[in-house]
């Protein structure tokens, strides 16, 4: 997803942060009026559904975001073997429907 997060001056260091724990690709730092700057990034879609509270609580309610599809990306290798190793242990539990969803 392409991502642009509005944020004060004074949260701009813990957003980078946010965003590379989210595997996100920072892609610019622009300015804005009233003291803020726009983030620019790229993030995973599975990384952005409780985005908001996390933005909330990081600039104490100040900042706000948008986010449109961007393109589609391989899985890290990492990360689908957790997936799978995911799948398997909730196969192996019986707690899979009949079409392999939860």
């Amino acid at each position: 997803m392409n991502m642009e997060v509005n944020i004060p001056d004074d949260c701009v260091g813990d957003i980078v942060s946010d965003m590379n724990k989210r595997r996100g690709k920072i892609l610019g730092i622009d300015t804005a009026p009233n003291k803020h700057q726009i983030v620019k990034a790229t993030v995973p879609s599975a990384e952005i559904p409780k985005y908001a509270s996390e933005l909330r609580s990081i600039s104490k309610g100040r900042g706000f975001f948008t986010s449109k599809f961007s393109h589609y990306d391989e899985v890290p290798a990492k990360t689908q073997a957790d997936l799978v190793g995911k799948y398997e242990a909730l196969k192996a539990a019986g707690e899979l429907t009949d079409r392999g969803s939860v």
